[in-house]
């Protein structure tokens, strides 16, 4: 407010006396020298009229450049040089502050040159004589556009961080340089259970104490004005454990660290996913078992530890005996029940010293530390009595498995985890060749044994190609007559390499190793080629029998390659004989259409070995079987042990009375001819009679 005072003629302005001179020229340069002085703004002396109108009486030269008028609108009103609109406006504001003597404060909107907002803020002020009645109204015009624009973009500023606070996914607070809370927003309350009520609680109050050393770690970089971030454990409001992801810098003023913003993160789920992943990588996937891969690093560290302590580990190799039968007959799914239950009831016999692994399909591994060898024993007999109770597949079939194991020991069988591993399997199928469902420990002969069967292998793999097999034939005697009936053929095989190895190492072997195929239908295709050549030269050519093994005679193929050699060589069928073992029989329904076909094209068919098996009496009556060849195991004794002697008396009977042909196999003595002759078995061969010869002689 400014005060004319009627007697003294002065203007109080500001803090300041300023007299007056008579002349209004005087006083436009006083109040001139005022604003030049002190004021960087618009401004405007406006005359208040008896009718309540307003004049100009005064601008500053800024207000006459920013109100784009001239010296001429001196002594004008308003109205006269205004727009109307822009007046009228004005006015309302003026006659604001002449009704109430009281200054007003307003804001205006403009346009610049470049169509940016401009924003003005007046400031009307009365000048009041010493009658009370406002003479003169002073407007002072300030442009505070930079002052709006950094006003807005604080509080956009604001907004944005009261947003970034109030909805960010993760838990936002603030802490003291004491650790005490300031203040979280809504996702720290929901991650944590706290409410912002419940401020003033201690950071060392929240995080649990395994982590404290972690927290004093950043809190530490914190203060020393570095950011910081940590895993760490906190306890929820409920008392359970939560893991949290915390980030945290530091909140500086004037250059001092008052105290921090941190930002957590809930990573419990994710560890949890990770710890479900890490375990996913380390466990089988049907037992639950821990795997290979898990088995490596076990194994790796148990030697080293037994390095450092001079102490032994062992590795038991076992696996289920016949698990194929398993999933051949009740399909995958029961397998992998059955090994759901084998785990479970290993799972019970572990401990400290004793770990399971699953490798792969029915193979596991135990890892014993730090054991005597009568411990490592003890092992395996647990192991072993997993199996002795039933398992229940599908929930009601019983069912029998057994085990078997091989064991090596560190240091006394290698040092090295892979060949621990590679010799406890080799003791494993040791095992199995002896009987299965009990355990043996490697030994140096195994080693040998193994090797030489993979030299083998390596050998046999060639033979066909090198031509290192031959035919050797024994003839079967009428032993009536002493004439030779058939012959038997019987594969021998010179190895360049090995030499001469016998039937009883290579056959076996064959078996396993898939090559019997190959080389049983090398076998086949020789005798034919024989045949044909004994037809060529003589045309009496006694039938030949060859060998057929069970892995040859589940080829889809066999009869149509038998039937193919026959024709190759043009000779007659019946003048082929095959042999089959009573393992064969067991596959009925296939066994029996392979056997029709066979015996169909004019192939005689007899049973190797027969009473060795475990074979029906009923595949005598099913299956087109024209002889039976006694085992000279039984034959062996026939002179000598009563058993002996009445089994191979009851196969002659039995053989005889369903028309078939009765063959002794083995036959080396004159008493043992005596006695088949005895009891009407006509045919033999053996030694006695002849050994097995080559082709040519």
């Amino acid at each position: 407010m400014i005060l004319l005072c009627r007697n003294s003629r002065k203007i109080f302005m500001r803090g300041h006396d300023i007299m007056l001179a008579s002349s209004s020229d005087s006083l436009k340069d006083i109040l001139f020298d005022i604003v030049l002085t002190y004021i960087d703004d618009l401004v405007f002396v406006m005359k208040v009229e008896s009718d309540e109108s307003f004049t100009y009486l005064y601008m500053n030269e800024k207000a006459y450049k920013k109100a784009g008028v001239s010296t001429e609108a001196i002594g004008k009103c308003m109205k006269d040089v205004l727009s109307i609109k822009v007046a009228n406006d004005l006015e309302t504001y003026y006659k604001e502050v002449l009704c109430n003597k009281k200054s007003i404060r307003f804001i205006d909107t403009s346009k610049s040159e470049t169509g940016q907002s401009q924003y003005e803020e007046s400031i009307l002020t009365p000048v009041i004589s010493n009658t009370g009645k406002v003479t003169h109204i002073v407007s002072v015009t300030r442009d505070i556009t930079d002052k709006i624009i950094e006003k807005r973009k604080l509080e956009e500023s604001e907004q944005r961080y009261k947003s970034l606070y109030d909805h960010n996914l993760d838990a936002i607070f603030s802490f003291d340089k004491s650790g005490i809370f300031q203040g979280f927003n809504p996702p720290f309350s929901h991650i944590t259970g706290y409410k912002t009520g419940m401020l003033k609680l201690s950071i060392y109050e929240f995080i649990s104490e395994e982590d404290y050393n972690k927290i004093n770690n950043l809190m530490t970089d914190i203060f020393n004005g570095k950011s910081a971030e940590t895993v760490c454990r906190a306890l929820h409001k409920s008392g359970h454990k939560i893991y949290l992801h915390l980030k945290a810098v530091p909140i500086v003023v004037k250059g001092n660290v008052q105290g921090a913003y941190g930002i957590a993160r809930d990573i419990t789920e994710q560890l949890s996913k990770e710890e479900m992943i890490r375990f996913m990588a380390y466990h089988d996937q049907v037992t639950g078992l821990r795997n290979r891969i898990s088995l490596k690093d076990y194994l790796h560290n148990a030697v080293e530890e037994a390095k450092r302590f001079n102490s032994q580990v062992a590795v038991i190799y076992f696996d289920l005996d016949r698990f194929k039968k398993v999933n051949d007959t009740m399909g995958h799914y029961a397998g992998d029940e059955l090994l759901q239950q084998v785990a479970r009831r290993l799972e019970l016999i572990e401990n400290e010293k004793l770990a399971l692994f699953r490798l792969s399909g029915d193979e596991f591994i135990a890892i014993v530390t730090d054991s005597s060898l009568d411990e490592i024993k003890l092992c395996a007999e647990k192991i072993l009595a997993c199996f002795r109770s039933p398992f229940f597949l599908k929930r009601s079939v019983e069912y029998y498995i057994t085990a078997s194991l091989g064991i090596s020991l560190y240091p006394s069988d290698g040092e090295e985890p892979q060949i621990l591993i590679n010799n406890a399997d080799t003791a494993m199928y040791r095992v199995k060749d002896c009987g299965r469902a009990h355990y043996q420990f490697y030994s140096l002969e195994m080693y040998k044994a193994s090797k030489r069967e993979v030299q083998l292998e390596a050998a046999l793999r060639k033979a066909i190609e090198n031509k290192e097999f031959t035919l050797y034939y024994q003839p079967r005697i009428n032993m009536i007559t002493n004439t030779v009936t058939s012959y038997e053929a019987l594969l021998r095989w010179s190895s360049h390499q090995l030499g001469f190895i016998s039937p009883a190492d290579f056959i076996p072997l064959a078996e396993d190793s898939g090559l019997i195929i190959p080389i049983g239908e090398w076998v086949i295709n020789e005798a034919c080629r024989q045949l044909k050549e004994c037809l060529q030269k003589k045309s009496n050519a006694k039938p030949i029998a060859v060998n057929l093994s069970a892995k040859q005679f589940q080829q889809d193929n066999l009869v149509d390659m038998i039937e193919s050699m026959v024709r190759k060589y043009n000779v007659p069928p019946e003048l082929l004989e095959v042999e089959i073992t009573e393992t064969v029989l067991h596959n009925t329904e296939r066994t029996l259409l392979t056997l029709e076909r066979l015996a169909a094209f004019g192939v005689t068919i007899s049973i190797d070995d027969f009473g060795t098996g475990y074979s029906s009496l009923s595949y005598l009556r099913k299956f087109p079987i024209h002889s039976l060849k006694i085992d000279r195991s039984f034959i062996k004794g026939i002179t000598t042990n009563e058993k002996d002697a009445a089994i191979t008396t009851t196969i002659i009977h039995l053989g005889n009375s369903l028309g078939l042909e009765v063959i002794a196999e083995g036959v080396e003595t004159k008493q043992q001819v005596d006695f088949l002759l005895k009891n009407h078995c006509i045919k033999a061969q053996g030694f006695y009679y002849s050994k097995p010869k080559p082709f040519k002689k």
